[in-house]
């Protein structure tokens, strides 16, 4: 059993243990039967990406480029999500969620010779599907912390590498993963109920693990070559995210 599935059954089990938390002595509050609802939010997440940087400035040595470094380090969008309920009780809620994360990040890169100027330009894409459970207890009728958050990830990739001279596309390459690559998250965050209920703002911090293996164009060429090894993600990160709740009391 590799690290990466040892670390997603260690989350399971986390998981799995705030569904079972015992709840003899607790009585429902309001929305006890449930709490629904939409959110919308933005993110920044950083990655480990040594391998893809360094091929790619490789790849532009060989264009002669001398200038500044293809760096991919950290991606950001925005992400929408629902609250599929919230239990809540005397002295904790339990949140079962789910969402879309729209990531990516740009590199460009543009030199000037004798017979104009030549610009790279790569696109990395990271976008994710997620599902998870947060434990949270209320610090007042205006403030929840949630004391952890966790959930299971599911990324695909995208790298799209554009070259240009002088304002004209000369070459274009996307390269994209078949298999969609599981991951996990866990983290904590706050809560400011500007309604409660109804309209809250959600801040959190939370530590990605994901790697994403070689990646292949519609021409069926690896980005690496078909018998390497290098990934495109190495690591996932630390990340950082602030959305807007609309909840609907059931």
């Amino acid at each position: 059993m590799n690290n990466n599935t040892s670390s997603i059954l260690i989350v399971l089990l986390v998981i799995g243990s705030m569904l079972t938390i015992p709840t003899q002595g607790q009585t429902c509050g309001f929305g006890c039967l449930g709490l629904s609802g939409f959110y919308g939010g933005y993110t920044y997440q950083n990655y480990k990406t040594d391998e893809l940087n360094k091929h790619l400035n490789i790849l532009l040595e060989e264009f002669n480029y001398s200038g500044k470094k293809i760096d991919f380090s950290q991606g950001n969008g925005f992400r929408i999500g629902a609250n599929i309920f919230r239990a809540n009780f005397d002295t904790y809620f339990i949140t079962a969620k789910g969402y879309y994360q729209f990531l990516s990040e740009d590199q460009a890169l543009s030199e000037k010779g004798y017979d104009g100027t030549a610009l790279f330009k790569s696109t990395l894409q990271l976008n994710h599907w997620a599902i998870g459970l947060d434990l949270g207890i209320p610090i007042s009728r205006f403030f929840n912390w949630k004391v952890l958050e966790g959930g299971l990830t599911f990324y695909t990739a995208e790298l799209n590498n554009n070259f240009n001279f002088e304002g004209q596309l000369v070459e274009s390459r996307k390269y994209q993963h078949s298999d969609v690559n599981l991951g996990y998250f866990i983290g904590t965050g706050l809560i400011l109920n500007i309604i409660p209920d109804y309209v809250s703002i959600e801040g959190g911090a939370f530590y990605n693990n994901v790697s994403i293996d070689n990646l292949i164009d519609d021409d069926g060429n690896y980005f690496y070559g078909e018998y390497s090894k290098s990934k495109i993600l190495e690591a996932g990160g630390f990340s950082t995210s602030l959305q807007l709740n609309i909840g609907v009391p059931l």
